[in-house]
């Protein structure tokens, strides 16, 4: 947990000193300090939820990062980073602990949890992993949505719906995990899996991805409209829309595009 600079002034100099610092409006340097409606609803030390081990699971964890210190910068705000797995964080935010969660979600993957998407920053979709001997010869969906062909997804998932609804010939199974549903279509010549981004990246692009995935290959896609999003609890509108109008406030003077294009996760939808 990061000390405020209250603490440290009254650490450091007499209290009428500090006081007289405080109260002389020194103490931020907020870009913005005439302020819009949205920044009075950022809790002045706002605590964000990321992933513990964000380099290896979350592919937009240096757009995040970068996205966050201008958020800091920009409203005079304190971001307090508190790391989680993927299975607390959201657990997390539900319990009050965070305020927001900075991960490589979607925002239907959140919306499905039942909590609010926001900060929309990067679009994005789920995409077809197919057996490696099938791979060469598929070049169209039309090709997969046959009765010879099934889908596996992981069951309860935002991808098990997305099959469901662009699967009209194919069969669909709903396994228990990620690792049944890879080792059901690297087995089956005519199985494919349902992806999505940030599941699509930890099985392709991680280094050790070659000894997980051998005899798969991630073609077609994206087959969904989405968007990596940051989380907030749904009784948390006014966060959400002020998270809302920083990301329009940077897209807007071109700062998204840079950072997206320098984070590298735009890997994720080619």
């Amino acid at each position: 947990m990061r000390n405020t600079l209250t603490n440290i002034l009254f650490s450091v100099l007499p209290v009428g000193v500090a006081l007289a610092f405080l109260a002389s409006g020194c103490t931020t340097t907020n870009e913005n300090t005439a302020g819009s409606d949205e920044e009075f609803d950022i809790p002045p030390i706002l605590r964000v939820g990321v992933l513990a081990d964000a380099s290896r699971t979350d592919p937009s964890a240096k757009a995040n990062a970068e996205l966050l210190a201008l958020l800091e910068k920009s409203r005079g705000i304190i971001v307090d980073i508190e790391k989680y797995s993927c299975e607390e964080i959201l657990f997390a935010l539900r319990r009050g602990d965070v305020d927001l969660v900075a991960a490589g979600l979607t925002d239907t993957e959140i919306a499905a949890e039942f909590l609010s998407p926001c900060a929309r920053f990067f679009p994005t979709g789920r995409r077809v992993a197919v057996n490696a001997s099938l791979s060469a010869f598929i070049t169209d969906l039309h090709q997969l949505d046959n009765p010879k062909v099934t889908v596996y997804t992981v069951a309860g998932s935002v991808s098990a719906n997305t099959a469901n609804s662009i699967f009209k010939q194919a069969s669909i199974a709903s396994l228990k995990d990620m690792h049944s549903c890879l080792s059901k279509v690297r087995s089956g010549t005519g199985s494919v899996l349902l992806v999505g981004p940030t599941e699509g990246w930890n099985l392709f692009k991680r280094q050790d991805s070659a000894k997980n995935i051998t005899g798969l290959n991630l073609v077609l896609g994206p087959l969904s409209k989405e968007h990596l999003a940051w989380a907030v609890r749904k009784s948390d509108q006014r966060l959400a829309t002020a998270m809302d109008a920083f990301v329009a406030e940077l897209r807007k003077k071109g700062k998204l595009d840079k950072i997206i294009a320098g984070s590298g996760v735009d890997t994720i939808n080619k």
